[in-house]
């Protein structure tokens, strides 16, 4: 069976009951993250992953990478500098070196300590299409 998490609502009826029991919950949050911290709503994380792990999901992920690479190689966990330096290779040549050194200055005066430590060696996926163009992927787009 195909999950798409752009619409929970067609999720079996027991997640979708379980759903809007915290949907006050979700809507008070700006991130996900502290939204697990709470006991029910991690057990429903929890339980909805293995049914996702059951079936086949469809997802946004929100990268520009190219879609015979993930075909080919899978998604593959690396660390920012490792993308980057990908990238460069790959694609480096359609630049000059002037705008070489701005991205990459770009680059280094964005993915600091914190930045890094909190994506590298991490694969995330956003199931909604609600935030795409959004402040939240300015950056990211914006790169």
């Amino acid at each position: 069976m195909n999950i798409d998490l752009c619409k929970p609502l067609e999720l079996p009826g027991e997640f979708v009951a379980r759903l809007r029991a915290i949907e006050s919950s979700c809507l008070s949050q700006a991130c996900s993250e502290s939204l697990v911290e709470q006991r029910n709503i991690s057990t429903l994380v929890r339980d909805i992953d293995q049914y996702c792990k059951n079936n086949r999901i469809i997802g946004i992920h929100y990268t520009r990478a190219l879609p015979e690479s993930i075909r080919s190689k899978g998604l593959l966990i690396q660390t920012g500098k490792e993308i980057r330096e990908t990238f460069l290779n790959e694609h480096g040549r359609l630049f000059s070196q002037e705008e070489i050194l701005a991205i990459k200055e770009k680059w280094d005066s964005y993915f600091d300590h914190c930045q890094s430590s909190a994506r590298d060696d991490r694969i995330s996926f956003n199931f909604t299409e609600t935030k795409l163009g959004g402040s939240g992927t300015k950056y990211l787009l914006g790169l």
